[in-house]
């Protein structure tokens, strides 16, 4: 991937540049920049191999850059460990889905809240009164995001008992818990039949009309159609990111 370069905007969500990334004598990653304004359901689209997990990785700080700047909302964040990115703003869903599947639908998404609690060890441990109070909003909070994504009747089932296109559902449930200002989503359309492709692009509408969050979305070989899944997107292959769709 190289460089990309969009518009100023007032109310850009995401600026960065200038990102690099080697793996040995691999540069996976080259001086790539990208700007997101609010509301936007940036694509990204290309073959496997191509970067663009690499860069998600990057921008929610599984990887550390070689180089680069990063801003969210106007303010500088270094991608440095997953839980400052999350805490920053930025949520993600995986190619290959991450739940904990002895876990409940619902205990899934109440992980999501845990960077938004107050309540200290101490609180736990001794389940004072306003322990108590915040796990119970954070139950409420959590079935309600069951709901809006769809799957509330599923909220006391084991994650690994759920369809394929629930268990995604389920990690964008558990992404909005995070209350993220941009949501990455790699491949989220990966592995699902046509139904449930139709389903989640309205969802991903939804989500965008309601001013829930913007959203970075990763879309391998599929070209026919994005202009239905994103609001703009960027053709990456391996020389880089060629042009806007």
């Amino acid at each position: 991937m190289t460089d990309l370069k969009n518009p100023t905007s007032k109310d850009t969500v995401l600026n960065v540049s200038g990102v690099s990334k080697r793996f040995g004598g691999l540069q996976a990653l080259s001086d790539v920049g990208i700007k997101i304004e609010r509301g936007q359901v940036y694509g990204l689209i290309g073959p496997n191999g191509a970067g663009k997990t690499t860069f998600f990785n990057v921008l929610t700080g599984l990887y550390t850059p070689d180089s680069g700047s990063f801003q969210l909302a106007g303010k500088s964040y270094q991608p440095t460990a997953v839980h400052t990115v999350a805490k920053a703003g930025i949520a993600r869903t995986f190619q290959n889905i991450r739940l904990f599947a002895e876990m409940t639908a619902l205990e899934n998404v109440m992980v999501g809240r845990h960077i938004r609690t107050h309540s200290g060890l101490l609180g736990a441990m001794f389940r004072t009164s306003a322990f108590k109070a915040e796990e119970a909003a954070i139950a409420h909070r959590s079935r309600e995001l069951l709901e809006y994504v769809g799957i509330a009747k599923f909220a006391d089932y084991k994650a690994r008992t759920l369809s394929y296109g629930d268990q995604r559902r389920l990690e964008i449930a558990r992404a909005l818990a995070t209350d993220p200002q941009l949501i990455a989503l790699d491949e989220p359309a990966a592995g699902m039949n046509a139904t449930e492709k139709v389903m989640l692009r309205e969802l991903i509408d939804r989500i965008r009309n309601d001013n829930r969050t913007s959203q970075i979305t990763s879309l391998s070989d599929i070209v026919v159609g994005c202009q239905r899944w994103c609001t703009k997107a960027r053709c990456v292959d391996m020389h880089g990111i060629t042009g806007i769709v």
